[in-house]
């Protein structure tokens, strides 16, 4: 094509266009998959479901991943606060009350969506959570999962503040939005897996400079460093009278 034929060319407008008529899935897959950490995610996508009007004052994701010490990671927003609240329960916490009588235990193993009115006159609350929720003055409560593609189950959880809590139109905004938010959430799953498996069979600094690409061999670098070798005092008395583990 000459130059005379592309002057003629329609001029397209610089303004985006949206990728989706759902504000959140089209923030998610122009923002959010660009944010390079879970914690940072949670809390930017806490503030658009606000931008958007949601009334929104608590949002929770949970992500199990593979690690010798904990069962995954929670990362809590809650309205107000500047900051993200990063938890790493152990694997203790799955005998505890405190995951047995939660929503999480029902997401964890398939039961889908729940949600509970927390303004509701008279109404029993089947969870101790949501006593604490509506005590801070939350009015809705949705726990929601998030599901990858090998069938691993994150979970989303959502409080409001509003008189009548999360209306239709924004339950529909935040079902069509699970889908897409899982495929990010899983990106970073996966990204968290890989670092801790890395870093338990390699070391951090091995580990972190395997993700950075220096996998091939001849990479590497000359250290100065000792190597120690010790044993236990005992080791082999302790080891017949004491139990494997």
């Amino acid at each position: 094509m000459d130059n005379d034929a592309l002057a003629h060319l329609p001029i397209e407008s610089s303004a985006r266009k949206p990728l989706s008529d759902n504000a959140l899935i089209d923030w998610l897959l122009t923002e959010g998959v660009s944010i390079p950490t879970p914690r940072d995610l949670v809390g930017r996508l806490a503030l658009r479901m606000v931008e958007i009007g949601m009334p929104l004052c608590r949002l929770r994701i949970t992500i199990r991943t593979l690690h010798p010490q904990y069962l995954g990671t929670s990362y809590t927003w809650t309205r107000g606060s500047n900051e993200v609240e990063e938890f790493l329960p152990t694997f203790e916490i799955l005998l505890t009350d405190q995951y047995l009588k939660s929503p999480y235990a029902g997401i964890f193993d398939g039961a889908g969506g729940i949600r509970r009115r927390l303004d509701v006159p008279g109404i029993t609350l089947d969870y101790p959570i949501l006593e604490d929720l509506r005590d801070a003055g939350a009015t809705d409560y949705i726990a929601l999962p998030l599901v990858f593609s090998d069938g691993k189950i994150a979970a989303l959880t959502l409080a409001a503040n509003r008189p009548g809590g999360f209306t239709t139109a924004e339950l529909e905004i935040l079902y069509q939005m699970l889908p897409v938010l899982a495929q990010v959430m899983e990106c970073h799953a996966l990204r968290l897996t890989a670092t801790t498996i890395l870093e338990t069979y390699l070391g951090r600094h091995s580990g972190a400079r395997v993700l950075k690409g220096l996998i091939k061999r001849g990479d590497g670098e000359d250290i100065h460093a000792v190597i120690w070798f010790s044993d236990l005092r005992g080791s082999t008395r302790l080891t017949d009278r004491m139990p494997r583990q």
